[in-house]
Parts: C-alpha cells; sequence; structure tokens
C-alpha cells in the first residue's frame, strides 16, 4: 500500500532559485477536479492513513481555498489521509494561512533556505528572497508552528551549515512550543543545477562537524539525517521512511502535475520518463522502460484496481526488487543495519544504475561510524537522555543488532 504520496499541482514557483530541481516546465496547474481524479484512480491502493505531500514548484500559490477543498474530499474518501506541505513560505501571512498550517496541515510544514544570500532569488535579487523569508520564518514560528527548514549545500557553501545551526539556535527558547528543526542535505544535478555538488568525504564531514556540536549543547531542535541516524543506532524507534529504507519501492508515490507517476518526486526530477509508471489522469501504464520513452501506454484491465496496477509495471517492480539486488559490499557492510543500502535515486542519477552503490556511502559510514563511537564512550549520553535512552540501554541494542552477515545470503 501506498503510505506517502508526493504530489505537485505545479511547477509554478515566485522564486527562481538556481539550484531548483522542479522549475517551471509549462505545465497546467490542477483544481479540485484533477484532485479528485488522482484520489479516485489510485484510491484502491492508497494506506488508510496516507500522508500526501504537497510539493512544487510552489503549492502555496494554489491558495487557501484549494486547500480547503482537497483536504475536505480526501477526508470524505479516507477519513484517517494527512496532508503535509512544503513551500518557500514567501506568501505566508498569519490572516491568510494560519488556520490552513494548523487545521489541514496540523503543523507539517517543511521549507527551504540557505543563509549564502546567492541561490535563493526572487526575479534575480538575493537580498530580496533573504529579507521576506527572515520575516516570514518569524511570522511562522510566532503563529506557533515548528518547520522543518532544509537546507542544501554544496562545497562552496558547506560552511554555511554551521550559520544554519546558529540561526536554529536563536529560535530554541525553553519557554517556547515552537521553533525551527533543520534538515542539512546535498546539493543534487537535477532541475537547473548542473555542476559537481559536493562529494562524500566532505559532505560526511560537515555532517560530523554538526554532530560533534549537537551532542555537546543538546539544543531541543533536530538535524536529519543526524537525529535519524542516531535513532537507528540506538534502536530508538523504527524509521520505515526516506532514505532509511530499502522498501520504498511498493510504498512511496510521486505524481506530477501532467499526472505522470514515479517512485518519488526525486526520481521525477531526473526527468527520465523510463522511471515513469504510468499517467494518473488519463489512467494508462507504462508497460516498459521502452514504452515510457517513446510515449507508448496501455489501458489497465478494468477488472482491477488501477493502483494496485501501477505497481506492477516494469519501472516499479525495479524498485521493488532493489532491496534484493543491493551490492555485496552494502550487504556486508558494518553500518547496513541502520542504512539498508542509501538512496537508489543518486546511484541512478551518478550512473552506477538503480541496483548499485549509493553514491554518498563514505558519509553514512562517518557519520554512523562517529555516532557509534560516542554512544560508546559516553559523549552521546546527554542526547541518549533528550531521547528518552541512556546509554546502557543503546549499547545493549548496539551489540544485539549488528549486521550479522551469517545467514544473508
Amino acid at each position: 500500500m501506498i503510505g506517502v504520496m508526493i504530489v505537485k499541482p505545479t511547477r509554478e514557483c515566485n522564486a527562481d532559485c538556481s539550484y531548483c530541481s522542479s522549475p517551471p516546465d509549462g505545465s497546467s496547474a490542477w483544481d479540485l477536479e484533477s484532485f479528485k481524479t488522482i484520489i479516485n484512480n489510485l484510491k484502491d491502493n492508497l494506506s488508510d492513513d496516507v500522508n500526501i505531500i504537497w510539493h512544487g514548484g510552489e503549492p502555496m500559490l494554489m491558495g487557501p481555498e484549494f486547500y480547503i477543498e482537497t483536504y475536505k474530499y480526501a477526508k470524505s474518501v479516507i477519513p484517517n489521509v494527512k496532508f503535509s506541505i512544503q513551500t518557500n513560505l514567501l506568501l505566508y501571512k498569519s490572516s491568510r494561512w494560519k488556520n490552513i498550517f494548523k487545521n489541514i496541515f496540523e503543523g507539517n510544514i517543511s521549507t527551504s533556505f540557505e543563509p549564502d544570500n546567492h541561490n535563493r532569488t526572487i526575479k534575480g535579487n538575493a537580498d530580496k528572497y533573504t529579507k521576506r523569508f527572515y520575516n516570514v520564518i518569524e511570522e511562522v514560528v510566532n503563529d506557533g508552528f515548528s518547520p522543518l527548514v532544509i537546507s542544501t549545500f554544496s562545497k562552496e557553501t558547506a560552511h554555511y551549515a554551521k550559520e544554519m545551526y546558529d540561526f536554529a539556535k536563536k529560535f530554541d527558547y525553553p519557554e517556547s512550543k515552537s521553533g525551527i528543526h533543520l534538515r542539512v542535505n546535498y546539493v543534487t544535478q537535477t532541475g537547473r543545477y548542473s555542476e559537481d555538488g559536493i562529494s562524500p568525504k566532505d559532505y560526511g564531514e560537515l555532517l560530523c562537524d554538526l554532530y560533534d556540536q549537537w551532542i555537546k549543547e543538546v539544543p531541543r531542535f533536530d538535524i536529519i539525517p543526524l537525529s535519524e541516524m542516531f535513532e537507528r543506532v540506538i534502536g530508538n524507534k523504527t524509521i520505515n521512511k526516506c532514505p532509511w529504507t530499502s522498501k520504498c519501492g511498493g510504498h512511496f508515490l510521486a505524481v506530477e502535475p501532467n499526472g505522470d507517476m514515479y517512485n518519488c518526486s526525486e526520481f521525477a526530477d531526473i526527468g527520465d520518463k523510463a522511471f515513469a509508471y504510468g499517467n494518473v489522469f488519463s489512467k494508462t501504464l507504462y508497460g516498459s522502460k521502452k514504452e515510457a520513452l517513446v510515449g507508448f501506454s496501455r489501458p489497465p484491465d478494468e477488472k482491477r484496481g488501477y493502483g494496485v496496477q501501477i505497481m506492477e509495471t516494469a519501472a516499479a517492480r525495479a524498485h521493488v526488487r532493489r532491496e534484493h539486488n543491493l551490492p555485496l559490499e552494502c550487504r556486508t557492510c558494518e553500518h547496513f543495519n541502520e542504512c539498508e543500502g542509501g538512496c537508489h535515486r543518486d546511484a541512478v542519477l551518478l550512473d552506477k544504475g538503480i541496483n548499485g552503490k549509493y553514491f554518498y556511502c563514505h558519509s553514512w559510514k562517518l557519520v554512523f561510524g562517529r555516532i557509534k563511537d560516542s554512544v560508546r564512550t559516553g559523549e552521546a549520553n546527554d542526547l541518549l537522555k533528550a531521547f528518552g535512552s541512556n546509554q546502557e540501554k543503546a549499547i545493549k541494542f548496539m551489540n544485539e543488532h549488528g549486521n550479522n552477515i551469517i545467514g544473508r545470503f
């Protein structure tokens, strides 16, 4: 069943960031009927509590009424549905959006920003973007929300990660229930960005430096991927979400503005139709990668659910098989139980193939190694306490759930 669906109602945007992975492509924006078609065609394979993540482009361009209407319809079909949104926040005004963020998205908000004052622009003006973002993020936090702020770094901008950490600390008030959380990403060669990004060594060292400060100060805010990696190591909870699962195939789905469907928005951003499952608006399927590339499609079997059949296409099956076709080096790695092989989008993007080795493997090895050492030496004791655990419990879990190579083959 599909538990997470990333939907892009538009690719239009009110900003023009230099490394946008999903820039405008001329696609028409959705209306309520477009959304109804998606839900009706896929509902037979959507989980009872599916999380619909609104993405773009800039999804706030659709306006508050669009989300009121789509939420009402989604709840009528799937009562436990959840809505989330990834937005640049530039259109946020309390009077217009606060109730939408509270009652429809239930505070599940993420945004993007870096303090380099260069890559994110409004009509080419970085100062305008930066000033607007600083004003609006304060308004959002004052309205009681704790958005996740995603920062994307290249080799040239990696040093700004520390500045983002300090930025998050400014909102880390003990008496407040709101603030911000961080996600530290690497830039990828998708959309507008075509230059080299950041090396696995540099990205891993960036994360280790942040981790050292994080375990020393133990602020209230999370730093993703560090917090999720930490919880994987200590067994605090099972994280079955990107990228800490080898089972994303069949459980995630992305829908582009034109109706084309992919495993996730990351694969959609590659721009390779060979990975498309079909088109939800025309209710067709791509039977093979070759057929997808030439635009050939076939109708589904009307006697069987369309949402189920899209997961039987060649592209969808390739994602499912990835779990069983990982490189031997992954399966014998001491961190395999935590990593599960990494994101295969990046394997494809960097010419390793869908069953290839995750490009940032070295980064994960550096960070997982550092986390495990800090737990064993006691450096992470304060962070363990903050996560409701302790050193004895964490070490016991690490010893019992280390990668046991015997029996894997």
